[in-house]
């Protein structure tokens, strides 16, 4: 309330009302296989978002899927409301041959009030690992060594044995859970004591 008087002793009074409304603010929780945030190329991710604050939008930041990675269906501008989930429906698709990470900026706003604060939430999509075998020796004397070479472009593939089956060869000394690095070699000394192949 505000009073004004003038030189005579006049007064006159006026009210002023501000409305203080409250900054929003949002959660954004990163869901995508268990909390990592990492997924298989061509899954799908999982990441929620809210807003405790009555009329908010939540806007998505432009999002850099970079050149290896496809499948990414979300642009800039993009607006959520409480609850909403982004998901890339179509999954996510990286071509390379490493971990490509994606990163989802977000903020939030209302019509009367902005929060300059963004959040984040990133995905490493990891790619679909590639297994080359070389076998160099198809057809063997009994006593001597096979060689296969294991290889793999992919960035930190581990190369396992699922199963094994010697048959009545014996010398043999791998089993199913064996592993590798790529550019290794099975090499072991192989005895056929029997008159088949």
């Amino acid at each position: 309330m505000l009073q004004v008087t003038d030189a005579f002793g006049c007064t006159d009074s006026d009210q002023i009302d501000v409305t203080v409304n409250e900054v929003p603010t949002f959660t954004v929780t990163n869901n995508t296989n268990a909390g990592t945030g990492q997924i298989c190329s061509g899954s799908i991710i999982d990441i929620n978002l809210t807003s405790p604050t009555i009329g908010a939008i939540i806007t998505l930041q432009p999002v850099v899927y970079g050149g290896f990675v496809t499948g990414g269906l979300y642009a800039a501008g993009g607006t959520f409301a409480n609850g909403n989930t982004i998901t890339e429906g179509g999954g996510l698709i990286n071509t390379s041959n490493a971990p490509v990470s994606i990163v989802y900026t977000f903020s939030v706003a209302t019509p009367d009030c902005t929060n300059p604060v963004t959040q984040q939430a990133t995905i490493v999509v990891n790619p679909s690992p590639v297994l080359s075998i070389t076998n160099s020796t198809p057809s063997i004397c009994s006593g001597s060594a096979v060689n296969v070479l294991l290889n793999s472009a992919t960035s930190g593939a581990v190369i396992r044995i699922t199963s094994v089956n010697y048959g009545s060869v014996t010398g043999g000394t791998l089993s199913a859970g064996s592993t590798f690095t790529p550019g290794s070699s099975i090499t072991e000394s192989l005895i056929n004591s029997g008159n088949t192949r």
